[in-house]
């Protein structure tokens, strides 16, 4: 664990992961009109970004064992999260 979590290094996909993983069950228990869903989808939502965070620390980590740029890893990794967010965000 103390080989992926490093200071050194810290990566954009890994901050990403990390705060779908923390931050968003939390959004999803506190907001009105989610925590009112009639069909009781929420905790599937938040089970599956759950697992989309964990997959994305391995994706992660396989860039960060495959691209030895610092700079290199962390814009494909952006590219990554701007193609995740373009999927997944509400039109």
């Amino acid at each position: 664990m103390n080989k992926l979590i490093n200071k050194n290094r810290v990566t954009c996909l890994l901050v990403f992961s990390i705060l779908l993983i923390t931050i968003f069950p939390i959004i999803f228990v506190f907001h009105k009109t989610i925590s009112q869903d009639p069909y009781g989808l929420k905790f599937i939502v938040m089970i599956v970004f759950v697992i989309i965070g964990i997959i994305g620390i391995f994706i992660d980590y396989l860039f960060f064992v495959i691209i030895k740029n610092k700079r290199i890893l962390n814009l494909v990794e952006l590219f990554l999260i701007i193609y995740f967010l373009y999927i997944f965000w509400p039109r």
